[in-house]
């Protein structure tokens, strides 16, 4: 089923995409996000970074077109960047929570990184979905290894401790003593007492939605704090009554 989706960015600000002309019967709110990592001058070019990320709980595959919209301050149309049956792009096939990098080259006539608005266009192809429930998270293309399910109090979706870190790749030790957990990944040092509200990114609190806490014999800490905390991107989607979860480094 082909869809196609439009998402709007004022140079690093990333609006929600919506899909155009979905089928009546099935949520696809969402279902494809365009994440902006970049865009910078090279030369005589403008390169533009993006990720696409799935966050339906269907197979996206074949990005049949790709377009980049320019706008002026005013939001008046300038110009359109296509790529239509890009062989490569039809080769895009993502699983649900797994995302794929790519680069755009633009002409940098016309176009100035301060003033002009940009917009994402993609046609793509949505698989039925592989799942209806339950809540799915997926690390760096990889599904979170945990003996206990995630679970969402308060809005916020919590995941265990040890196994988020561990996915990550950052170094955990645990201090029975004060109740408190350390990580380190690279120049990247997080501290956090369970049970609080609160934790410490190089010495620097940040303060926690929801508190650490125990489910099934496991702590629990929020997913996003935890992942933003390490310079990840983070990007949600809810399909029918499953919650879908990417975490990119």
């Amino acid at each position: 089923m082909k869809q196609k989706l439009v998402i709007y960015f004022l140079l690093s600000i990333l609006l929600l995409a919506f899909p155009i002309n979905a089928n009546a019967n099935n949520d696809f709110n969402n279902e494809l996000q365009i994440e902006l990592v970049d865009i910078y001058e090279e030369e005589n070019e403008i390169k533009v970074e993006v990720y696409f990320v799935n966050v339906s709980n269907r197979e996206l595959r074949n990005i049949n077109y790709f377009g980049i919209d320019v706008y002026d301050e005013d939001e008046n149309y300038i110009e359109t960047y296509e790529w239509e049956n890009d062989e490569d792009l039809q080769q895009v096939k993502l699983q649900p929570g797994e995302f794929d990098y790519w680069e755009f080259t633009l002409s940098k006539e016309d176009i100035n990184l301060e003033e002009n608005i940009f917009g994402f266009n993609a046609e793509y192809e949505a698989m039925n979905p592989k799942f209806t429930t339950g809540i799915h998270v997926v690390i760096n293309n990889e599904s979170l290894n945990t003996d206990v399910s995630p679970a969402v109090i308060k809005g916020r979706t919590l995941v265990p401790l040890r196994a988020i870190f561990e996915q990550l790749g950052a170094d955990v030790n645990f201090n029975q003593k004060t109740n408190t957990i350390t990580a380190v990944k690279g120049d990247i040092k997080i501290t956090h007492k369970i049970g609080e509200n609160k934790l410490y990114v190089n010495g620097e609190k940040v303060l926690l939605d929801v508190s650490s806490q125990s489910i099934q014999n496991r702590t629990m800490v929020p997913l996003r704090a935890i992942s933003e905390s390490f310079n990840c991107f983070v990007t949600f989607g809810k399909a029918d009554k499953a919650i879908i979860i990417s975490v990119i480094e």
